[in-house]
Parts: C-alpha cells; structure tokens; sequence
C-alpha cells in the first residue's frame, strides 16, 4: 500500500458476498489485491462441500467463543473447545474440560472475573 505496486496476498476480511456458501459477516480468506488504494478482497463463489462444512465448525467455535466473551459464560468457553475438530481429535471431553480449568488459571490475571479470573474490569 505504501509504494502503490499491487500485490496479490490472502487476507482475512469479513465474508461480504466473498464466500457464498459461508455465513455473511464471519472472518474468511480469501485473495486479494493491494495497491495504494488499499485491499480488494476477491470474491470466490462457493468453495467445495467439505471445504465449507468444515469452515463453518470453525466459525461455530469462533462463535461460541465470543458469546463466552460478551455474556461473561466461562461454560461456553469448555464448549467451544470441545466442538473444535483440533481439540476434540486428540482429548476426551474430560481432558478438554481440565485444560481450560488450567489455562484459565494460568491466565486468570488477563481474564475477566465472569471468566473465571481475575482481572478488575473496572480499572
């Protein structure tokens, strides 16, 4: 952008009529052109079947993961992490749930007290 020559990289921008077969709004890849105007996402149309199903349980647990956020539910948290095909390929629901008992300790002071932690929202 800084030089005006246009390049074509992948960016993640909301899905405007870039992906069909995935929900409006939600965080996609997709090309782009940069130049010294800015960037020109890429409209791509549908992506395969498969491509999209899984897509779309990323952006469930991306989802779930911003309700626990704005509604304060450290619940939610647990079952973001136990639909995400990552976690949920590797550990048992127990082992997901004792995890993010873990991380949520180990990370209380940057956590939110709805959150189970311990930082002071007020300050």
């Amino acid at each position: 952008m800084l030089t005006g020559t246009a390049r074509e990289i992948h960016v993640n921008v909301p899905n405007h009529g870039l992906i069909d077969n995935l929900q409006q709004g939600a965080v996609v890849e997709v090309p782009a052109t940069v130049d010294g105007s800015g960037v020109h996402p890429i409209a791509w149309g549908e992506v395969w079947p498969a491509g999209a199903a899984l897509g779309r349980t990323y952006l469930s647990v991306a989802e779930l993961t911003i309700r626990a956020a704005a509604e304060g539910d450290p619940e939610l948290v647990r079952r973001a992490v136990l639909v995400d095909p990552n976690a949920s390929s590797t550990l048992t629901p127990a082992e997901i749930w004792q995890l993010c008992d873990e991380l949520t300790e180990a990370h209380a002071a940057l956590l939110p007290v709805a959150l189970g932690g311990t930082l002071d929202e007020g300050r």
